[in-house]
């Protein structure tokens, strides 16, 4: 059975990669044609002017592929919500890629459209928190999607970064509900039908990018994925849930709240997260970026051997792990800044 649902989600995958990587061409001509670049920098190290935009390609093979996916497995009206919230999410941030709106008008938008998605398209009666009131169980549900949401933008700041951790976290949940059995087939063809947009994505933004993700992707991409994370929070794998994404949470939280404390800005575009300290030397973006990839891995270790752990003294080891090469990365990141 596992085998067949194994099959399946690697078609919604490589049906993904295939829609984007060729879409890809062009939406880049179309996109030079209308001048559309991020000659800015604010976040990215490159020198040259490079089109933004590359979000609207992922978002052509993944939101069709999810909604027919939703229509196959025949799930409630409702739930088509979440494409159609993704979507509305893109519009506005691709109004903020042009244009540079301001940051309220967006976080009110990504507001309407996160509220409804707690409310309805988690359990109803399943609670992250169990020692909380429901209420404000929904609103650390709700902070926790904002969060996520924006976390996406904001660690979306140099070549290939995105792509690859978009592509880790969708192919690593949906192979541990897999491996679980859990999620029926929706659950981890939804991971799939992700990662492998992020792949098609990957092809054009590996160093040199010749094609950024933008916030229209960065946002709902951000958005997508934090559901996707918090449900399988909510189905019981809480552990695997915070570890999967640990690097990408840690390094993200610990800049802002770092700037916080500064006095400095948290809104506008910087280059001062960990990630970006070895940039532009000693190391490039691709060198960084495989870093993370292998921390993601041990991440992944970690999150599975938390699966298997029956008590507390089996899952310390793996927590351990976990934020001990999560934040080992970060430090060690940090010291290339000063060297």
């Amino acid at each position: 059975m596992w085998g067949d649902i194994a099959l399946f989600c690697l078609g919604c995958a490589f049906a993904a990669l295939i829609i984007t990587a060729l879409s890809m061409p062009l939406l880049i001509q179309y996109l030079k044609a209308k001048q559309i670049y991020d000659s800015a920098h604010r976040r990215s190290h490159g020198k040259d002017p490079v089109v933004v935009g590359g979000g609207w390609a992922v978002l052509l093979a993944a939101l069709p592929l999810i909604s027919i996916l939703f229509y196959v497995q025949d799930v409630a009206l409702i739930y088509y919500g979440l494409p159609l919230g993704a979507f509305v999410l893109a519009l506005i941030s691709w109004w903020d890629d042009v244009a540079h709106i301001n940051v309220a008008i967006r976080l009110l938008v990504q507001s309407l459209v996160i509220i409804p998605v707690v409310l309805f398209l988690f359990p109803q009666q399943v609670q992250l928190f169990d020692v909380l009131p429901l209420w404000a169980d929904r609103a650390v549900l709700y902070f926790c999607l904002l969060w996520f949401t924006n976390l996406y933008n904001f660690m979306d700041g140099i070549d290939g970064l995105s792509g690859m951790q978009t592509a880790y976290l969708g192919f690593s949940i949906g192979g541990l509900m897999i491996c679980l059995g859990v999620g029926g087939l929706m659950g981890p063809a939804y991971g799939f039908i992700l990662g492998g947009a992020a792949l098609g994505f990957l092809i054009w933004n590996w160093q040199p990018a010749k094609i950024y993700l933008g916030d229209v992707g960065a946002i709902s991409l951000g958005f997508l994925m934090g559901w996707y994370v918090l449900s399988l929070a909510l189905a019981g794998y809480f552990w695997p849930a915070v570890i999967l994404p640990l690097y990408y949470c840690l390094d993200a939280t610990a800049t802002l709240i770092g700037r916080v404390l500064k006095g400095q800005t948290v809104l506008s575009a910087h280059k001062g997260f960990y990630y970006q300290a070895p940039i532009p030397y000693p190391y490039k973006d691709r060198d960084v970026v495989w870093r993370i990839a292998g921390v993601n891995l041990v991440l992944l270790l970690c999150a599975y051997l938390s699966v298997q752990a029956d008590n507390l003294w089996q899952l310390v080891p793996a927590l351990i792990g976990a934020f001990c090469s999560a934040y080992g990365l970060m430090l060690f990141f940090q010291k290339q800044r000063y060297s």
